[in-house]
């Protein structure tokens, strides 16, 4: 290979390196757009689709006074309760 063939071929890979740099750019400014776009339109969705009702049901029946005794939490909770302290003394593998 002699000394201008070796220019051209440097030159060539410069070219190619910048166009590849182009590409590069081009396609991470797509995908930043791409991304706040879906980023919109997920915000827009929970926005209209608010499961308030859910929340307020949950709260109506885990909250209300009528039913929600201290008596009731306890016996609601005791697994938990109960599954804590055999995990304190080693004897439930977790």
């Amino acid at each position: 290979m002699n000394e201008s063939e070796r220019q051209h071929l440097l030159e060539q890979m410069k070219r190619d390196a910048e166009e590849h740099a182009e590409h590069r750019v081009k396609r991470i400014k797509l995908d930043e757009e791409e991304t706040k776009r879906d980023e919109a339109s997920r915000a827009t969705a929970e926005d209209q689709i608010a499961p308030e009702f859910i929340s307020k049901m949950g709260q109506s029946v885990y909250n209300d006074k009528t039913t929600a005794s201290l008596e009731d939490r306890v016996k609601r909770n005791q697994f938990y309760l109960q599954k804590r302290g055999l995990e304190e003394r080693g004897m439930l593998n977790k």
